[in-house]
């Protein structure tokens, strides 16, 4: 199931470029997360919508969502996303602005910052995996 959700973030990722899309949570570090858990994937837009009009575009339904983070030393704040499912796999796109993308953002419900890995590092943990 690992393997199957960190494809499926692959194949999200390429089709999210234009927003530096990140995986984040607890699939990124390379646990096997709860199966009803989501993937999370952190992107940068200077506004939501323009992540929802890329959706639109590519053609994948999606719907509203938001999560509370915090950086360090800071108030809370809600981050606006999308959700969608691919097959089983349920995705949710958070949406940062570019000062939010450079900071060590907490999501509320997780214990720890989790950390954000690129296309070519989660390529690179896919494949590590796949030789064990």
């Amino acid at each position: 199931m690992r393997q199957e959700r960190l494809r499926a973030a692959i194949e999200c990722m390429r089709r999210l470029q234009p927003f530096d899309p990140r995986l984040t949570g607890l699939l990124a570090t390379g646990v096997e997360p709860p199966a009803e858990d989501f993937v999370h994937i952190v992107t940068v837009a200077e506004h939501v919508d323009a992540l929802g009009g890329h959706f639109e575009t590519i053609g994948i339904p999606t719907r509203m969502v938001e999560r509370k983070a915090e950086a360090p030393r800071a108030a809370p704040i809600r981050i606006p996303g999308y959700a969608f499912l691919a097959g089983a796999i349920e995705f949710r796109v958070w949406v940062l602005s570019e000062a939010q993308s450079r900071q060590r953002l907490r999501f509320l419900s997780d214990p720890c910052a989790y950390p954000r890995l690129t296309l070519k590092a989660l390529q690179k943990l896919l494949d590590s995996i796949d030789r064990i």
